[in-house]
């Protein structure tokens, strides 16, 4: 904290000083007000007929026939649904959170035919293509960064477990489409 000190100060001697207002503005401001005044006592006043209170009293002296309306049970059955979808999604986290806990520090392991770079010595026309280079250099991406997310990697931690699926069914897509290239030529 120490080592922090300088820079809160050098802060505080770059923040402006204080300026008192300009004089004439407090005068300005009870002109501005004067003039709003003047005006609201110059709008015409309108008074209501006495019997439009007594009809709203009416009104509000009613009894409303139906408790449950049409409106009110379509807003009850949606928020029913609304529980239940959310009850059943929250009991499927829980399972897989408890399956992952079980897992222990297995990892989860995906199997898919390997790309092999020795099967461009028999189609070496196919590897050059820029295609297949741009398939090379996005596989590569996509080693790179499972790489460095095994690093942070915790059994209990859901969403780098989600991320680390989908970048490896990204490399395994990449990996389909090179193999098929190459089984293609």
């Amino acid at each position: 904290m120490k080592d922090k000190k300088h820079i809160v100060k050098k802060a505080i001697k770059e923040l402006p000083a204080f300026k008192m207002p300009d004089p004439a503005l407090w005068e300005r401001i009870e002109a501005q007000l004067d003039c709003e005044s003047s005006l609201k006592n110059k709008l015409p006043s309108f008074k209501a007929p006495g019997t439009v209170w007594e009809k709203i009293e009416k009104e509000l002296d009613k009894n409303p026939k139906r408790f449950l309306t049409v409106k009110r049970m379509q807003i009850l059955a949606a928020a029913a649904v609304v529980i239940v979808v959310s009850a059943l999604a929250l009991y499927g986290i829980i399972k897989s959170r408890e399956a992952m806990e079980s897992q222990g520090s297995e990892t989860v392991q995906i199997t898919s035919p390997v790309y092999d770079p020795a099967l461009c010595e028999n189609n070496p026309d196919v590897c050059k293509s820029p295609a297949f280079i741009d398939l090379e250099k996005q596989l590569g991406d996509v080693k790179i960064e499972i790489n460095e997310l095994e690093k942070y990697m915790k059994p209990d931690d859901p969403q780098l477990m989600k991320y680390f699926l989908r970048l490896e069914n990204t490399r395994v897509e990449i990996e389909k489409k090179m193999v098929k290239m190459l089984i293609q030529s």
